[in-house]
């Protein structure tokens, strides 16, 4: 069957629960409304979040091949998002900016969502004159935001940050699904300035996709 998530998001030790109603994969592309509008208020206050996408199955996750999060923790995030029906929802017409870099500082790494999009065209084959005109220029007007509208690049932080995928229909199934909730629960921070990153923290090459060619 189908499985349903909630984001989980904590603020300077506050909680919060985000109810969109929906299968990871159905909010899962960059330019989702309701998931860029939290993505941009973690850009806003300056500050790492935790961060958790929560499935209705989740509490059938074992513990990971690491340590990111433990049973209990899991078990933890599970009931605060799913044992209540006191969600909050956010509803708009139009998405926020797609940012540049999410940096992980619990892991000491960091995305370049620019790499990631094309990362992603280029595994799927798609012409190079698609991605030409993706410069940083661009990314930051926004344009960037609507040339991938087609193409359904999905955002690197949601797979990352996704606690029990695989368990259901709607999941992510593509390529690199082994690191599906790697970052669940680490401190995230979101940035468009590269001298925000510290200087020990690793470039991290990932994209994800399900139309890869094989």
């Amino acid at each position: 069957m189908g499985q349903f998530y909630r984001v989980i998001w904590e603020e300077e030790g506050n909680r919060r629960v985000f109810d969109y109603g929906g299968k990871l994969m159905e909010f899962s592309s960059m330019y989702n409304y309701n998931f860029s509008l939290l993505v941009d208020h973690i850009a806003k206050i300056k500050k790492p979040v935790r961060l958790a996408i929560m499935g209705d199955y989740a509490n059938k996750e074992l513990v990971y091949n690491d340590d990111s999060l433990s049973k209990e923790m899991i078990a933890e995030l599970y009931q605060e998002a799913w044992d209540s029906d006191d969600t909050d929802e956010i509803n708009t017409d139009s998405a926020a900016p797609v940012h540049r870099y999410i940096i992980n500082h619990t892991k000491h790494l960091y995305v370049d969502v620019v790499d990631s999009i094309n990362l992603a065209g280029f595994l799927e084959g798609r012409d190079r004159e698609y991605f030409r005109n993706n410069t940083i220029r661009k990314f930051m007007l926004g344009e960037c935001l609507e040339r991938i509208q087609g193409a359904d690049v999905i955002n690197p932080l949601i797979i990352l940050t996704a606690v029990g995928n695989g368990w259901g229909i709607g999941d992510y199934c593509g390529i690199k699904s082994e690191y599906a909730g790697w970052w669940a629960w680490d401190k995230i921070s979101v940035s468009d300035d590269y001298s925000d990153i510290p200087r020990d923290y690793a470039r991290f090459n990932i994209a994800f996709t399900e139309f890869a060619r094989s």
